[in-house]
């Protein structure tokens, strides 16, 4: 069981993504990037910081596409669109369990730890599983996701702020605090064992 929600690396924030991944994508090939939203590029139901949209910029202009896959519903939802889709730069699709789950069925069956809304955006980017990677704070939702599409890599990062939805909060977070510890997962530069450094090795 363990295994299956073990990250394939874990890193200290978004912003260290660029370092662990080869200066560009193989354009021939295709390279995606889904990332959760509240926790990882936000704080809960937070705002999109200039400097995060920074990292989403380099990434772009580096060849990697790059999505939204969100259990978001409703006025969130719209601000996701409005945001990373709605945005003239970045042009991100957005992914929620809405867009995915086909007519009659339950929307809450497609939400992650479901791999629904990042197999989906895999087809339509047009791109091998082994060459996705999902991003997130939520070993039990963003990384199972993730893992459960052979292949696909996954990438874990702190929760992003001081907010949090407060089921996951009371109960999840605690859970996943002491799988962490179970798996001597550790936040950190993979190469000088830093929480902040200036490598850039390319591990992905």
């Amino acid at each position: 069981m363990i295994d299956t929600i073990r990250p394939t690396i874990a890193l200290p924030s978004v912003e260290h993504v660029p370092h662990i991944l080869p200066d560009h994508a193989d354009r021939n090939r295709g390279a995606l990037i889904g990332y959760d939203v509240d926790g990882t590029l936000t704080d809960y139901h937070g705002e999109l910081e200039e400097r995060i949209r920074k990292v989403l910029l380099e990434l772009g202009a580096r060849g990697y596409q790059q999505c939204v896959i969100s259990n978001a519903y409703d006025k969130r939802a719209e601000w996701l669109r409005d945001t990373f889709t709605g945005d003239p730069e970045l042009r991100m699709r957005v992914y929620t369990p809405a867009d995915v789950a086909p007519e009659g069925e339950r929307i809450k069956k497609y939400r992650k730890p479901s791999p629904a809304m990042f197999m989906a955006a895999i087809r339509e980017h047009d791109v091998r599983p082994k060459a996705a990677i999902m991003v997130g704070d939520q070993l039990l939702k963003d990384v199972w996701s993730g893992n459960r599409i052979p292949g696909a890599r996954t990438v874990l990062v702190p929760r992003y702020g001081e907010g949090d939805d407060p089921n996951v909060r009371r109960i999840q977070r605690p859970v996943e605090a002491r799988l962490l510890d179970r798996m001597s997962i550790r936040f950190a530069c993979p190469v000088c064992d830093a929480t902040h450094c200036a490598h850039a090795p390319a591990v992905l």
